[in-house]
């Protein structure tokens, strides 16, 4: 209890509810108003060991909205997760020193607030219909592109909000039950009553399902010899629907002598490689992932990884590389025979962690496919 006086506690505020906050003022002060302790922190782990009641989490970007979600579903205490928000758009022909007007994440419908605006979607959700509804289904990676190809394009993008946000895209388009509870108490319906009608007449920023920017997704599943186990990527068709090139390989991601008409295969960039999983930039191939805000013929998450011995291990300069959007294929040009010759040859390269936290993360880690966990 002295402890608790140490952080300007009073005998009568040890009754009260203790929520932990990872990481604003503004929130602490609202918790205290709501008569409620509140304790900040920079971590959700911090709720563990100080067994908080409920949690309040802010997170800014795309790695630690997962993150908060993750560990707010190991905890299952009461959670609220709030988005930090994107930045402010920033000024056209000055964009060195006005890109950036203030604080947010990535000001696009790059992976930031891509998942943010799922996760506001999934709240609206009957969370554990779902869960059994894609236990049921057994979900896989085909799955992925099943739903990729019947979702359209409907371009939210800046100003979103004075729409409505995500909830009147929902509820307009009647993809969700405006008679869903939400945490305000209210219903979805009543929590909206006083946004602005959507109407796809005076507006351009949200169209309907029956007049989309293009009547599927971006997300496309690829298979082939160099991805048995498959691959993703995003293509858009504004950069075409094939790609054929000669491959220029790393090993890591501080490498340049890029040039015109190769493709670009950075590998060993998975958990077990990494370790961890770096953001790629650049037009290529990689066992890693890529950024939201990235664009072309950028393929990530090719399975089995480098680090395993999956093909994408085998590639040497010169190979030519073949990817086809339409057939949904990715192929290294070189015969079973080299493929075979190759495999054999190959060997592990060492871990680029040999002791500490790094190298106990590495021996631990699960593939990105399998969540990355180290507790199994």
């Amino acid at each position: 209890m002295c402890v608790m006086h140490g952080t300007g506690l009073e005998l009568e505020n040890m009754n009260q509810a203790q929520v932990g906050i990872a990481s604003v003022d503004k929130v602490k002060k609202g918790v205290k108003k709501a008569g409620l302790i509140g304790y900040r922190f920079n971590t959700v782990g911090m709720m563990g060991g100080q067994w908080y009641d409920a949690n309040i989490s802010i997170p800014g970007c795309d790695k630690n909205m997962p993150g908060c979600l993750i560990a707010m579903g190991r905890l299952n205490r009461p959670s609220l997760m709030v988005y930090g928000g994107t930045i402010r758009a920033g000024i056209f022909k000055k964009t060195l020193k006005h890109a950036c007007p203030g604080p947010g994440a990535c000001g696009g419908m790059y992976t930031a607030n891509t998942m943010a605006s799922a996760i506001e979607a999934l709240e609206r959700l009957n969370a554990g219909q779902a869960i059994r509804n894609l236990l049921e289904q057994d979900m896989k990676l085909d799955d992925f592109q099943k739903i990729s190809d019947s979702t359209p394009d409907l371009k939210p993008r800046f100003d979103l909000y004075k729409k409505g946000g995500i909830p009147a895209v929902l509820l307009e388009n009647n993809l969700i039950h405006g008679d869903t509870l939400i945490v305000t108490g209210k219903t979805l319906s009543e929590n909206l009553s006083n946004a602005p009608p959507l109407s796809f007449e005076t507006q351009n920023l949200i169209h309907p399902l029956s007049n989309p920017i293009k009547p599927t997704g971006h997300i496309q599943i690829l298979y082939g010899n160099l991805a048995p186990e498959g691959s993703m990527t995003k293509i858009t068709g504004k950069e075409g629907l094939t790609f054929s090139g000669i491959a220029k390989v790393f090993d890591t991601l501080e490498q340049d002598e890029i040039k015109k008409g190769q493709v670009i295969v950075i590998r060993y960039e998975v958990p077990k490689g990494g370790p961890g999983m770096p953001e790629m930039y650049v037009v290529l191939l990689t066992d890693g992932r890529f950024s939201g805000g990235s664009h072309g013929f950028i393929i990530g998450n090719i399975t089995p990884k480098a680090q395993v011995g999956g093909p994408i291990a085998l590639v040497k300069d010169g190979d030519r590389i073949t990817i086809d959007a339409e057939k949904k294929s990715i192929h290294l040009d070189i015969t079973d025979d080299e493929f075979l010759e190759r495999q054999q040859r190959w060997s592990a390269p060492p871990y680029r962690a040999t002791n500490g936290t790094l190298y106990k993360y590495i021996k631990n880690v699960k593939s990105a496919s399998e969540g990355c966990v180290t507790d199994e």
